[in-house]
């Protein structure tokens, strides 16, 4: 009985680490791409973080996005 218990709680612990931690990078941009709270100024920002896109397209994608032109 106290393997079972021992067991139960192992499989638990490993269910919540794996979705705080692991499951949640697997599918994260995922999620993103259908979160309507993520905004199209987010992944810009990202992608210049990253280095994807340089300062000059940054600025006229932002300057886009803000106007109202991209949607």
């Amino acid at each position: 009985m106290m393997l079972f218990m021992v067991l139960i709680c192992a499989v638990v612990v490993y269910f919540l680490f794996s979705r705080l931690s692991g499951g949640a990078h697997q599918s994260g941009a995922m999620d993103r791409q259908w979160d309507m709270g993520y905004s199209a100024l987010g992944i810009l920002d990202e992608r210049y973080a990253r280095g994807e896109i340089q300062k000059e397209e940054y600025q006229e994608r932002k300057a886009a996005i803000l106007s109202g032109r991209l949607r």
